[in-house]
């Protein structure tokens, strides 16, 4: 091992620590490049350590445990649904538009197409009823129908959220933007 005068030793301490790099051994040449972490990334290095003891768990925490998991229960009944036919009517939503349910119905009435014989909806049916057993078939396929029924109301109801307003309106919001920038 080489050895060091104390004066050298020192000296190569001094330096190192006004560089931006931790190891003695860059100075020396020994190649080993390891900088030196910022004032800043120190900080936040502190402020997102792990503790080695995270703490002892009390009742407070234990109850907001349980409120969390109560909140994300809740989340995801109201996305999938409380029972069979909610989740019916979120997987329908899903699947079809609602102009496509106006236009057809699950029985087929109406000289429209018979949906409820459709392979991919048995499997739909089929489906859903293993997931909720107390949804009986009858159930599901007053449901279905209803879903399909107000189909109509809902594509109605959007069309007429889109369509831009009357001429007359159009005109006058046309005049006052004319009026205003001089046109």
């Amino acid at each position: 091992m080489a050895s060091f005068s104390t004066g050298s030793y020192e000296k190569a301490r001094n330096i190192a620590a006004e560089s931006d790099y931790t190891a003695i051994t860059e100075i020396l040449g020994r190649g080993c490049r390891i900088s030196k972490p910022t004032d800043a990334e120190r900080q936040y290095n502190k402020r997102f350590a792990s503790p080695v003891v995270n703490g002892f768990i009390t009742d407070e925490d234990e109850e907001e445990e349980k409120n969390k998991k109560i909140d994300n229960c809740t989340k995801l009944v109201c996305r999938i649904g409380e029972n069979g036919a909610d989740f019916m009517k979120n997987v329908f939503t899903l699947i079809y538009d609602d102009k496509f349910a106006a236009e057809n119905t699950w029985m087929g009435k109406k000289n429209k197409l018979n949906l409820s014989e459709l392979k991919f909806n048995k499997t739909v049916r089929e489906v859903i009823q293993s997931k909720f057993p107390d949804l009986t078939s009858s159930d599901f396929t007053r449901k279905a129908g209803e879903w399909f029924w107000l189909g109509a109301q809902r594509y109605k109801r959007r069309s007429n959220k889109l369509t831009p307003a009357p001429e007359t309106e159009m005109n006058s919001i046309q005049l006052i933007i004319l009026k205003k920038y001089n046109c």
